[in-house]
């Protein structure tokens, strides 16, 4: 009987042949390449990629696995790997930004929907710390109206 060997590792987005192979697996996935993504991890079998998962800051996106592999833990290695790179940079707090259609999958590892439509969802793995910024939002509110401002200052992209 074979055994099926998995390797996960990082694919090194700053490398064309590679960012082409991880554009045309997403793309098999109805995914693009999101070109904000700090880092990708892969699954692979040999040298097939047959799994995968990236992030930017603490956002997760651009999961994808092989529809003949689904069930078998993947996505869940991937998460877990992921989960453990961004709390060794000090970040707590893990979001996911996917497809609505995968919110089942996202919850049962562990995360809970904050915004959704009908093609997307919004989740996070820890809700109790949403839930105690809005009520600092709330306690903060003062008599009569009340607003705030949304602003994108990076001075990189002159936003």
């Amino acid at each position: 009987m074979d055994t099926l060997v998995y390797e996960l590792r990082e694919i090194q987005l700053k490398r064309k042949a590679a960012r082409e192979q991880l554009a045309a697996f997403l793309a098999c996935h109805g995914l693009t390449l999101d070109p904000l993504l700090e880092r990708y991890f892969g699954i692979f079998r040999s040298e097939e990629l047959v799994a995968g998962a990236g992030y930017d800051h603490n956002v997760i996106k651009c999961a994808a696995v092989d529809d003949s592999l689904r069930g078998e833990g993947l996505l869940n290695a991937l998460v877990s790997h992921i989960i453990a790179e961004l709390v060794n940079q000090g970040i707590l707090d893990a979001m996911v930004f996917t497809k609505a259609i995968n919110r089942d999958i996202f919850c049962s590892l562990g995360f809970t929907e904050i915004a959704a439509t009908d093609d997307v969802t919004l989740l996070t793995n820890a809700p109790a710390r949403l839930h105690a910024f809005q009520d600092r939002l709330a306690a903060a509110k003062g008599d009569g109206q009340n607003c705030a401002i949304v602003m994108n200052c990076n001075p990189f992209t002159l936003g």
